[in-house]
């Protein structure tokens, strides 16, 4: 019974703990380093996923970072078009960051526990948004989901204590299993509707 109570309370810090391990043990494992990020490679469509990064080094003094729309490697040419799971977990020292229109997904807690981040771009080709793709993203005040999303994962904004609102466009289908769970201080949720064509 203790036990039990336990786990049920120290539920976030243990999810944070397996997040942390998880996404350590995926750093090892990489096709390529270009200026401190990693990716993973296929060959045949010649795309790249973002897999994790070597240190907050290769951010801007002021905590910024642009992802490349594509990379070179060997040669070859490889066009980045997703983040994987948990590649940037845990940056407290990004403050903001710009997306390619080249990536179409966003993986489960690429960004959680991003306490810094105040400022993200997503670009109208991203499509879906990971499970805690956000989670305990303390900074983020506001967030602009693109026409081009059409799902939000599960607790896809946990804990995201800064937020005070958000517009979810009409595209959106499905909103995942408590999306804004935690999310206290958040009083405006609206629905931003597409303008039709006369």
């Amino acid at each position: 019974m203790v036990a039990r109570l336990f786990i049920f309370y120290h539920y976030e810090e243990i999810f944070l703990l397996l997040t942390l391990l998880l996404c350590t043990s995926m750093a090892w494992a990489y096709d390529a380093e270009v200026d401190g990020i990693y990716y993973f490679l296929n060959q045949s469509n010649k795309t790249a996923q973002v897999a994790s990064y070597y240190d907050e080094n290769i951010f801007t003094e002021d905590g910024d970072l642009c992802i490349p729309k594509s990379i070179s490697v060997d040669g070859a040419i490889y066009v980045v078009t997703s983040l994987r799971d948990g590649c940037f977990f845990g940056c407290t020292g990004l403050t903001s960051i710009t997306i390619p229109n080249s990536v179409t997904s966003l993986g489960g807690s690429c960004f959680a526990v991003c306490t810094g981040l105040t400022s993200i771009t997503i670009p109208n080709s991203v499509t879906s948004l990971g499970n805690e793709c956000f989670a305990f993203c303390t900074g983020l005040t506001s967030i602009t989901i693109p026409n081009s999303v059409t799902s939000l994962g599960d607790y896809c904004f946990r804990g995201c204590t800064g937020l005070t609102s958000i517009n979810i466009p009409n595209s959106v289908t499905s909103l995942g299993y408590r999306c804004f769970y935690g999310c206290n201080n958040l009083s405006t949720i609206s629905r931003k509707h597409r303008k039709r064509r006369s």
